[in-house]
């Protein structure tokens, strides 16, 4: 099993999710995880940039905007990491945040994150 899922949502922030995924990979972080990008039918030509760019991340899209908690909820139905994050595409992941996420979250598993 994946330690962590990282599930980003789209929409029309095509630009911030191509930088966000830059930034998990520059990263490199030291743990088992998979990235999920579900977009929230933006119509921002993400699907084209995931197919170039991107293929191997695991995506999907949505054929209507169902809102931010219905997108992300795609994401989470479809994570199979032990944890799963919903990471919002403005963000830069920089390198050991995911590791200490993890590494607190098993020590702690009384809590949720």
């Amino acid at each position: 099993m994946l330690d962590l899922s990282i599930i980003i949502l789209n929409y029309q922030t095509k630009n911030l999710v191509k930088e966000c995924v830059k930034s998990i990979w520059r990263a490199s972080p030291k743990l088992s995880y998979e990235i999920i990008i579900v977009d929230n039918a933006s119509g921002d030509g993400i699907a084209e940039m995931m197919g170039e760019q991107f293929s191997d991340i695991r995506f999907f899209e949505s054929p209507e905007n169902v809102g931010f908690a219905g997108g992300n909820n795609i994401g989470l139905r479809e994570a199979r990491g032990r944890y799963r994050m919903i990471l919002n595409p403005d963000i830069v992941v920089l390198p050991g945040a995911l590791e200490k996420m993890v590494a607190v979250m098993d020590a702690s598993p009384d809590i949720g994150l």
